[in-house]
């Protein structure tokens, strides 16, 4: 079995392997202009036998958005390999390669959307965000007061450079005015996720031609699948919403997937359909991430904070240069032999880090340990002095997660 660099000239092959596992119908002479752009192949690796492709790893470059910072990170697209040749650790070889590279580059986080939540946790990762679906029938959509400063375009944008260009000048700014944690991607990969054969894009623009708010959707059978809702106004969210309403003939159902905690879902609707409870709103965990370099991380979030000194123990057994301790002080971040105040792995980090979770629900779930203190009990109302101090530093926060 042989490691090898995929390269574009493995584009046939790699079909045919997502073909045969993920039950696909891709066409191998013309699969997609993804497979045609060298920034697919700047990260993808494949195991061989006897000149066959018998697994496939495919990671590409993101900008993520941690608490209005902005990291370098890594975005896994495939993870594949045939049934006959699974369970004999060419997953684990991947990612463990992966962490050692990716670290390597500069990478600080490393982000997926799992096929089995079990197998990644084996790795490190956890559910780094919270965001939430809705589903409702398409005639509990309200009317929306008519606001002639806007204009809504629409169409795919496979045909259309003007709404191409639009759409990757929403997702720039995105990043920079959005407080939630975004994350960017190369166009290629923006082009494969949103903007496929069967989907619409649809923009609102305000009175200086500038889009304020964005939807892509897709018909399925008698609903209407948002996969994508931003909006920077409220009237640009109702904007979005009137365009929703000119479906009501054709579907049953609206169903808007990966939104905010926050999201004004009673905005769209109808008053007497929100007091009939005819929507449905379920909590998602579509995205897995785990931490690559914890001190690259750490120094971009704290910034010599004043009065501040945590001393962190870090659990990592993958990743032996995050296994470590980390001093927090008011000159920054550093790594230190002093003895861990505070105790914790770095996958339940993480979730601190992106704001998903709170020290007090990390603490009252025995995921935090203190050096000094006794363990809370799930009845516990107050946490000690120094998880307070962590808790400022890393407050809870709304989170959602956006693939711009």
């Amino acid at each position: 079995m042989r490691l090898k660099k995929l390269e574009k000239t493995d584009s046939a092959a790699l079909v045919e392997l997502m073909n045969i596992c993920f039950g696909k119908s891709v066409d191998v002479e013309n699969p997609g202009r993804h497979f045609a752009d060298d920034k697919y192949w700047k990260n993808a690796w494949g195991f061989e036998v006897d000149g066959r492709l018998v697994a496939a790893h495919v990671c590409h470059d993101i900008e993520v958005k941690i608490r209005d910072r902005v990291f370098p990170a890594s975005f896994v697209l495939h993870t594949v390999t045939l049934p006959s040749f699974r369970r004999q650790g060419l997953t684990r070889r991947f990612f463990l390669d992966d962490l050692a590279r990716e670290r390597s580059r500069g990478r600080r986080l490393i982000f997926l959307e799992p096929f089995s939540d079990s197998l990644f946790k084996k790795f490190g990762f956890e559910f780094a965000f919270n965001s939430f679906c809705m589903e409702f029938p398409s005639e509990a959509l309200r009317e929306f007061p008519v606001n002639r400063d806007f204009q809504l375009i629409d169409g795919k944008v496979r045909d259309n450079a003007l709404l191409e260009s639009f759409c990757s000048r929403y997702f720039d700014e995105r990043m920079k005015f959005s407080r939630y944690n975004d994350a960017r991607a190369p166009g290629v990969f923006s082009w494969r996720r949103h903007f496929g054969r069967d989907k619409t894009v649809s923009l609102a623009i305000d009175g200086n031609s500038r889009p304020v708010g964005m939807m892509v959707s897709e018909q399925k059978s008698r609903t209407l699948v948002v996969e994508l809702m931003l909006f920077e106004l409220l009237e640009a969210l109702e904007c979005l919403g009137e365009y929703l309403r000119r479906f009501m003939s054709q579907v049953d159902f609206v169903r808007i997937s990966n939104v905010p905690e926050d999201f004004p879902f009673f905005l769209l609707m109808e008053t007497r359909c929100s007091q009939k409870n005819c929507c449905k709103i379920a909590k998602t965990s579509p995205i897995m991430g785990r931490i690559v370099d914890l001190e690259g991380l750490l120094k971009g979030l704290v910034h010599g904070e004043r009065n501040t000194s945590i001393v962190l123990g870090i659990e990592d057994s993958l990743v032996p240069e995050n296994d470590a301790s980390f001093a927090i002080t008011r000159s920054g971040v550093e790594k230190t032999r002093q003895t861990p105040e505070i105790k914790m792995k770095q996958c339940d980090l993480l979730t601190l880090l992106t704001g998903s979770r709170s020290v007090f629900e990390l603490y009252r779930e025995k995921k935090i340990s203190l050096q000094h203190t006794v363990e809370a009990s799930w009845q516990c109302t107050e946490i000690p002095d120094l998880l307070k101090l962590l808790a400022r530093l890393f407050p809870r926060r709304l989170t959602g997660w956006n693939y711009l």
